[in-house]
């Protein structure tokens, strides 16, 4: 994969018959490769949101617990 990024890179090197014969499979290649980076974004967004949720939690629970402190109550 590393190879072929780097053909693509650099193309004016390659030969104009070799890049007609791979662009087919360069545009499918990008297609893939744009797909994957909209997937990881779109996991990185639900992993920020989860660890908002998490954060939000968390700050509920140390209100209960200080409001079961204030009232006498061990947690």
């Amino acid at each position: 994969m590393n190879l072929f990024k780097k053909m693509i890179q650099e193309g004016d090197q390659m030969c104009e018959e070799l890049k007609e014969m791979l662009a087919p499979e360069i545009v499918e290649f990008k297609i893939l490769l744009a797909k994957q980076n909209a997937q990881l974004a779109d996991n990185a967004a639900k992993l920020a949101d989860n660890a908002a949720q998490l954060a939000d939690k968390d700050a509920e629970i140390e209100k209960l617990k200080k409001m079961l402190a204030e009232a006498g109550i061990e947690a």
